[in-house]
């Protein structure tokens, strides 16, 4: 029941990100932006995103059982995403984004606490599996949201706010008696870390390398449509970095347990030269297609 309850809050959230990652920048184009006014846009929520998860996460989960943030978070979300209808401005969209940033995205590392706890305290709670529906949720919605683009791009937030508000209804049903518990955190950890060279490195290795796939989540849909891809197929064929991941954490326990991290950060490097090289200097559908399961070293690998 409890393997259940998890695997299917992976799928929903999951569902929602896949609609959010490649078509919020489609759907803000639609409210009269620009490509380069909506790529500020995103930019300044993925800005406002990473300080809502270090630091406004944390400070809620210490003061309420991670149940209710849960149940807060998932309701904010959905009022908040409403408030983008009514706005067709620059100035406008961008507020409603900062205030959106600040809270959707805590519901990523609400749902990995959920399952590093329910791992941990519950028996027989399968992570890889619960997170696998997850994966399901993304190619889902991914290729459901290209479908639902092709006829009209408006209705992008549509079936997004639809995905919230399942989202919401899964929040009212009654979590696992583990889950209504407060979380703490050492003081002053996230400071000893920065003291680390070695942490330090790894860290700009990582924000480069996950910057190109931030472009890639935001413009990856314009690109195709750019090129002359149907909205109905650009679903399907973003898609196929999704697979590539799945069959990478499928295997890598058994084929990258013996690479050190240095290692890894190479290979993440070079497969990332390689992919976003091809995809700028030829405009072409067959190499953008062969360049997608290096997402399974370019991201999966970082």
């Amino acid at each position: 029941m409890k393997q259940t309850w998890l695997s299917t809050n992976f799928f929903v959230f999951f569902f929602t990100w896949g609609i959010f990652l490649p078509y919020w920048t489609v759907w803000l184009i639609t409210k009269g932006l620009t490509a380069q006014q909506a790529g500020i846009v995103i930019s300044i929520g993925l800005l406002v995103r990473a300080f809502s998860t270090s630091y406004i996460f944390p400070a809620l989960c210490k003061r309420y059982w991670l149940s209710h943030v849960s149940l807060i978070v998932a309701f904010l979300s959905l009022i908040i995403l409403v408030c983008f209808l009514p706005f067709n401005n620059l100035a406008g969209l961008m507020l409603v984004m900062v205030f959106f940033s600040l809270i959707y995205p805590m519901l990523l590392p609400i749902n990995e606490t959920k399952a590093s706890i329910l791992s941990k305290e519950e028996n027989g709670i399968d992570y890889g599996k619960c997170r696998l529906w997850g994966s399901f949720g993304f190619i889902l919605s991914s290729v459901l949201t290209g479908w639902v683009a092709s006829k009209n791009a408006n209705n992008i937030i549509y079936l997004f706010l639809l995905g919230n508000l399942f989202i919401l209804i899964l929040s009212l049903i009654r979590s696992p008696s583990s889950l209504r518990v407060k979380l703490s955190q050492r003081a002053g950890g996230s400071f000893e870390l920065l003291k680390s060279k070695s942490f330090l490195i790894c860290l700009l290795l990582s924000m480069v390398l996950q910057g190109t796939h931030a472009a890639y989540y935001n413009y990856g849909v314009i690109y195709l449509k750019h090129i002359g891809i149907n909205s109905v197929y650009i679903g399907g064929i973003l898609v196929l970095a999704v697979l590539a991941e799945i069959g990478f954490f499928y295997i890598s326990n058994r084929v990258f347990t013996k690479f050190d991290v240095a290692t890894m950060f190479l290979l993440a490097g070079i497969a990332s030269i390689i992919r976003w090289s091809s995809v700028y200097f030829f405009e072409n559908l067959l190499v953008f297609v062969f360049s997608q399961p290096l997402h399974a070293l370019t991201f999966g690998l970082v």
